[in-house]
């Protein structure tokens, strides 16, 4: 986009070759050849570097205009604004060839709505506390900005009286590459904005904050304003931000009509050209760091395992000998660590479900009951002239789905709160774990006098649900013959015990889903704990199989005859030129993306 064109077209450019992501293709290309290099990583990290998907995450506190700053962008009023706060139905979009909008509930349904339709689903008004159970609306739009992998993320409002909107939001930012950070111009920042915006940080990479607007402030007050923006969050994080004053409303009226000349007014095109800026080269700069970073980590391990070999075969046996014992003693310690902080991370598990989920699930059970039987309560007294049959069935069904729309929320509440407090432990101890590697792998290089950096490197895991409902009847024989005498009594006789059976029945399946929710969690939380600590092991005695390896290999050389050592001696420096050129080029890799090793 160029110029002041409001009906230019925003574009991130498509099949581009990136030469961050080229080199990193061929150092791959170049390390995967080397002996003893297991293909996994190096296949996860070229899918890393072909990955095209780029969440742009459009985030801010109540009525601040962030989806009229999307409306905006995509040049059409899509999504419904107004003085409503949005649900905790979060709403995606993405490229398609014509508007599809497909609501995507709890239970795993998806539905087809027309555009008409929206604000039933994904404002408080039209879905008031999120009644339907949606979990997030997916809308394809034919707008040219959203093609090469874009997904455009209106999330709900923090600040408002709505608490599951604001849970909503920090549910969604761990998926959050980039932010879209709206503030309004009117209204002084907030110290409640200035910690979200400490907490984003923590998230994505990219952070652009827009001072929405604008068109209600003279020229002197905008710069005030500004001013007073820029000071506040310069002190909060540290550093000076990149603001960009902008009026949506001004700027969809321009993009929509085709208005040139008021586009100077409404602030967007500089807003959308860093924006292109970022879209054509940014987020393959953000993959290519995560893989160059990887790749680094890697490399020196392989180059000490290397250079250890080499050692090997130039130092006397006696003197060799000792260096393995002393190795030997140092392996001992060090899986005595590992062990350790196995039964440690184990420990800090299980008591994770008592601190995420029972501390709250009392008070979140009593409430919880307590709100559905005043309901049951009033809806007695609204139907007492139906039929006992049919108010039986008309206060079962009110809690079976209110039971059903509170733990939609319990549950997606739970489980990220769940992942994410074991996301933050898996990383601490994978740091910890990965910290002994490098340990043994320094105290070898140091035995040996050869280099080994060591370069931090990210973690993952996998946490998934299975969680279902689970609704019933009493079966016993006797108790369904009473309950079909008293169904078939006058409601006046068989009132109260309707009321006392619903009763019984809202407090028995309260019980009984907080308990499945505890016992599924646990259970997923305890294989995703197997799974983790496998790959750890796995990884781990990977690294002392290599140290061990390569000073076995040494040893064995010096028995051959010295034709073979010349030889291996030849191949291993041979080796090391190979690995010295591809880390001097990841550090020029990672030096251009402004990243360090």
């Amino acid at each position: 986009m160029t110029g002041d064109n409001s009906t230019a077209t925003l574009h991130a450019p498509q099949g581009a070759v990136y030469s961050a992501a080229r080199v990193l293709d061929q150092c791959l290309d170049h390390i995967s050849g080397i002996p003893g290099v297991a293909p996994e990583p190096i296949s996860e990290w070229r899918a890393k570097l072909s990955g095209q998907t780029l969440n742009l995450v459009v985030l801010g506190q109540f009525k601040r205009g962030k989806t009229s700053v999307i409306n905006a962008l995509i040049g059409t009023e899509l999504l419904p604004v107004g003085v409503i706060p949005l649900t905790s139905a979060t709403t995606i979009l993405s490229y398609g060839d014509r508007i599809n909008i497909q609501v995507i509930y709890d239970d795993g349904r998806r539905e087809a709505i027309e555009p008409a339709s929206l604000a039933d689903y994904v404002t408080e008004k039209g879905n008031p506390r999120n009644s339907r159970g949606v979990r997030e609306v997916s809308i394809e739009h034919p707008s040219p900005w959203l093609q090469g992998g874009l997904r455009l993320v209106d999330t709900p409002g923090i600040g408002s009286v709505h608490r599951h909107n604001t849970d909503a939001t920090y549910g969604f930012l761990p998926k959050a590459d980039a932010v879209l950070l709206v503030l309004s111009v009117d209204q002084p920042i907030s110290q409640e904005e200035c910690d979200f915006l400490k907490t984003i940080r923590e998230y994505a990479s990219k952070i652009f904050v827009l001072v929405n607007k604008i068109d209600v402030l003279t020229a002197a007050e905008l710069d005030e304003s500004m001013a007073f923006i820029r000071r506040t969050i310069t002190d909060a994080i540290g550093t000076d931000p990149n603001l960009f004053p902008i009026s949506a409303r001004h700027a969809l009226r321009e993009r929509r009509d085709g208005v040139v000349q008021g586009a100077r007014n409404s602030g967007f095109p500089a807003l959308c050209q860093a924006l292109d800026s970022f879209l054509g080269q940014g987020k393959q700069d953000v993959l290519a760091a995560s893989v160059a970073r990887g790749l680094a980590r890697m490399l020196s391990h392989i180059q000490a395992r290397t250079e250890i070999e080499l050692k090997s075969l130039d130092t006397p046996l006696t003197e060799l000998q000792q260096k393995i014992q002393a190795f030997e003693a140092k392996k001992k310690a060090i899986i005595q660590d590992r062990d350790d902080y196995v039964l440690l991370l184990g420990g800090e598990s299980r008591r994770l479900i008592g601190r995420v989920i029972d501390d709250a699930g009392g008070a979140f059970q009593n409430d919880l009951i307590r709100q559905i039987d005043a309901d049951v309560a009033r809806l007695y007294r609204d139907n007492r002239r139906l039929p006992a049959r049919a108010l039986y069935e008309t206060l079962q069904q009110h809690v079976v789905t209110e039971i059903r729309r509170a733990y939609d929320a319990r549950v997606r509440q739970t489980e990220e709160a769940v992942a994410e407090a074991f996301k933050t432990q898996c990383a601490r101890f994978s740091t910890r774990l990965n910290a002994l590697g490098d340990e043994l792998f320094r105290f070898s290089s140091d035995l040996f006098s050869v280099r080994f950096d060591a370069v931090q490197a990210e973690s993952s895991w996998n946490l998934e649900s299975r969680f279902s409902y689970k609704f019933w009847h009493e079966s016993a024989g006797l108790t369904i013959l009473i309950s079909s005498f008293m169904l078939n009594l006058p409601t006046g006789i068989s009132g109260p015990w309707i009321l006392n059976t619903i009763k019984r029945f809202l407090r028995e399946h309260v019980e009984s889903h907080e308990g499945g929710m505890r016992y599924d969690l646990t259970q997923r939380l305890d294989k995703s704990l197997h799974d983790f600590l496998t790959v750890l092991r796995d990884r781990f005695d990977a690294t002392i199989a290599a140290v061990e390896q390569a000073v076995n290999k040494g040893r064995g050389l010096r028995q051959a005859g010295e034709r073979q050592i010349s030889d291996t001696r030849r191949d291993i420096l041979q080796r090391l030129d190979v690995l010295n050129d591809i880390r001097g080029t990841l550090e020029e890799v990672l030096q251009s993306l402004g990243v360090g090793l």
